[in-house]
């Protein structure tokens, strides 16, 4: 039968930009290596183990973890599917929602051409699996050719949501089909060190250290058959969402559970998962438009609650102020601190000229709050105990972590009207704020602007939508 050979990938798929080591080596984990075998020589050998396997499969996990973090339901525990089937005629991959399969299937009048289909999804109810939208190629191809694969990673949103998981892209793709695999770590900078050995599910295991610039990785091996069972990979940038949080000892690992070269006897059920139902079959991915906005924006809710929580706390009204921010802090700790960051820069922007007339209310009674205010202007901040706010709380939805900016409305009393709702406190939705507070001053409906804006976005998402839809 035909078989389906694979093109090297041209892209760098497991080394993350930005990051730390994962392991703190003491100097009992250096081990003596094994008798005449140099680490770099070995790694280099497991991976040619890897380009001459006819068949692969794993159930491989990437695992985030925090101190402390043991129990699987942890908060402080983020896992993600990445693994990958490969077979002379199949490659299957799931890597976090995305979903891609390639089969090779033999050309009936000609036995040297082979027809090759690619379909490609997103398995997330979230976003109604991508909104339907499944990818859909087909080609054919000489059955001694290999299969192009960066054809099958080039569309360009596919290839952005592999790129920003926890992990990047599957490694396993490029062990099993590049050339010269993980070729940026083999450097003159690079060092590779023997490790002590260490067992998963009771199979001894050898460890390599590899240091790549500010990059580290420890590859667990099984020295019988040169399969990787586990890899330590650097910590990616979290960039403004990791801000002002320790993340020195977490660790990210990817867990190839069931990692195997041997095919089975018989060939089993496919148990991949299958397409939306309904799909929309699309030549190339169109990116999703945002959510909608909130059907709160351009309500009026009653701030009476507000004033009088103010009244008792401070003796004095928030009258005065044409712009309200009514803001929740995160539960839990490590992203309270990211989010009271937020605000530590966008409180001074606040009280400036400016944005003089907008005053931000922190609904929380924790410690670090309450610190983080000190100070601060308390013309442009203050903090209110939740249970005196309760009710305004419930109207405007606003759940952990979220935000919300309401204009006083001028002769109605204690009223004021929702300008924006975000789920969320980053620099990007604080800028949203500044945006709206600009364009509410300068007499603009800011409920109807963002409506417009909205229906104008999903007007452009159909027309790209049709425009990629097969036929």
């Amino acid at each position: 039968m035909p078989q389906l050979y694979l093109l090297p990938i041209a892209l760098a798929l497991c080394v993350v930009a930005g990051c730390r080591p994962t392991e703190v080596t003491s100097p009992s984990d250096t081990a003596v290596p094994p008798p005449n075998v140099d680490a770099e020589i070995r790694l280099r050998d497991v991976f040619r183990r890897y380009q001459v396997a006819s068949y692969y499969d794993d159930n491989g996990k990437v695992i985030l973890q925090a101190p402390g973090a043991n129990a699987f339901q942890s908060n402080e525990i983020e896992t993600a599917p990445l693994s990958v089937h490969f077979d002379p005629h199949e490659l299957a991959v799931e890597a976090y929602t995305a979903r891609i399969r390639v089969l090779a299937h033999p050309d009936r009048t000609d036995h040297d051409v082979e027809h090759i289909d690619m379909t490609a999804w997103f398995d997330e109810p979230q976003s109604s699996h991508f909104d339907g939208q499944v990818l859909q190629h087909a080609w054919r191809s000489p059955v001694t050719d290999r299969l192009p694969l960066p054809r099958v990673l080039d569309d360009e949103v596919l290839r952005a949501r592999l790129s920003a998981g926890l992990a990047g892209p599957p490694p396993q793709l490029e062990w099993l089909l590049a050339d010269h695999p993980m070729q940026k770590l083999f450097t003159a900078e690079t060092e590779f060190e023997w490790l002590r050995p260490a067992s998963i599910d009771n199979t001894e295991l050898q460890r390599i250290s590899v240091t790549s610039r500010s990059e580290r990785f420890v590859f667990w091996i099984d020295a019988n058959t040169s399969l990787i069972r586990r890899v330590e990979l650097p910590l990616p940038d979290f960039g403004v969402s990791g801000a002002g949080i320790d993340r020195s000892n977490w660790t990210l690992r990817l867990e190839l559970q069931s990692a195997t070269f041997q095919p089975p006897s018989a060939a089993p059920a496919s148990t991949f998962p299958l397409p939306p139902r309904q799909p929309k079959l699309v030549r190339a991915f169109v990116p999703l438009p945002p959510p909608p906005p909130s059907e709160l924006i351009g309500r009026s809710v009653s701030l009476r609650p507000l004033a009088m929580a103010i009244s008792r706390q401070q003796g004095a009204l928030w009258q005065g102020n044409d712009y309200l921010l009514v803001a929740a802090p995160p539960d839990n700790p490590p992203d309270r601190a990211a989010w009271l960051q937020s605000w530590m820069q966008a409180i001074p922007v606040l009280a400036s000229p400016p944005f003089q007339h907008t005053r931000v209310f922190f609904v929380s009674s924790q410690r670090d709050v309450h610190d983080a205010l000190r100070g601060l202007p308390a013309s442009a901040a203050s903090l209110v105990a939740p249970s005196l706010v309760d009710k305004l709380v419930r109207q405007l939805r606003l759940d952990a972590g979220a935000m919300a900016l309401l204009q006083a409305e001028t002769g109605r009393g204690e009223n004021g009207q929702v300008l924006l709702s975000e789920t969320a406190t980053n620099a990007s939705t604080l800028s949203n704020v500044f945006a709206v507070i600009r364009d509410a001053q300068a007499g603009i409906d800011v409920a109807d602007r963002i409506q417009q804006n909205y229906d104008a976005i999903v007007r452009d998402y159909d027309e790209q939508l049709r425009k990629q839809q097969l036929n």
